[in-house]
């Protein structure tokens, strides 16, 4: 089943800052804009997957917590990295370590 909290081109859900596992804090806060998503729905609006995979249905489980994140994203924060394995917490301080599992075009 395909699932979405938005799509394209409405843009997604405001969340807050992110945090960066390993990073320093940066000066001011580091917003994002992003929503939930299920399986298959890179693959329904034709979003190459650049590295990584995709969701699939064990990331539904609770506490799974992983995240597909953009090439601009993963090259602003892991530059000279992978960012597949690394972890982010949305929502600054208070959110749930997320793995990236996966960088879409």
């Amino acid at each position: 089943m395909l699932i979405a909290t938005s799509i394209p081109p409405n843009g997604g859900l405001y969340f807050g800052d992110i945090e960066i596992e390993g990073a320093p804090k940066p000066d001011g806060p580091t917003r994002y804009d992003g929503g939930g998503v299920g399986p298959g729905f890179f693959e329904a609006l034709r979003v190459p997957m650049v590295e990584g995979r995709g969701f699939v249905d064990s990331d539904l489980t609770p506490g799974s917590n992983v995240a597909v994140v953009s090439a601009s994203t993963a090259k602003k924060f892991w530059p000279d990295a992978s960012a597949i394995g690394k972890r982010l917490r949305l929502g600054g301080h208070i959110g749930a370590w997320t793995t990236v599992v996966g960088v879409v075009a």
